[in-house]
């Protein structure tokens, strides 16, 4: 089970990245906690599904299941609130998404076929991801903006340039 956890996550996490920014810490403690019972979920919800299809209610197992469901959500409710562990505004670009699918088959097909050329290939496809990295890093810190930002009666003004960020605003003494 934790290998295909692992293998989904790391499969799954730079396209996650890319479009939502965050990356959970915790999800392999999820896994843990919550696919081993998941079975018994599925089995429980089909079961009280065509009890209750042919009008058959039995009390006692709707509620066992809804205490089922209760503890689920009670482990996901105390996962979920563990903020230290959800690493946030991870931001990555098209390109990097590209490079890292593009590395993750190398090592795959290198692993699988252990051939010198996928080893060669995956080390070149991390120099290039290196480079890539460092570009956009660069590109991004020359920036020189100014922006205007207003809120009811009071406007500030920011200046924005590759070493520091200055804000003008009026001060109101009362």
């Amino acid at each position: 089970m934790t290998t295909v956890c692992l293998a989904a996550q790391i499969a799954v996490a730079p396209l996650s990245i890319f479009y939502f920014h965050p990356f959970p810490g915790l999800f392999l403690l999820s896994n843990w906690l919550i696919l081993p019972f998941f079975g018994l979920f599925l089995i429980a919800s089909l079961g009280l599904i065509v009890l209750m299809a042919v009008y058959m209610e039995i009390r006692p197992l709707t509620i066992g299941y809804d205490k089922m469901v209760s503890c689920m959500n009670d482990v996901v409710l105390w996962i979920a609130n563990q903020e230290s562990f959800l690493f946030k505004n991870m931001r990555m670009s098209i390109a990097v998404l590209v490079i890292i699918y593009i590395l993750l088959s190398l090592i795959y097909w290198g692993l699988k076929f252990q051939k010198i050329r996928y080893l060669t290939a995956t080390l070149s496809g991390l120099l290039i991801l290196q480079w890539v990295v460092f570009f956009e890093h660069w590109e991004n810190s020359k920036v020189n903006q100014l922006w205007l930002l207003y809120q009811h009666n009071k406007t500030i003004v920011a200046h924005h340039t590759p070493k520091k960020l200055m804000i003008y605003s009026p001060q109101k003494n009362h």
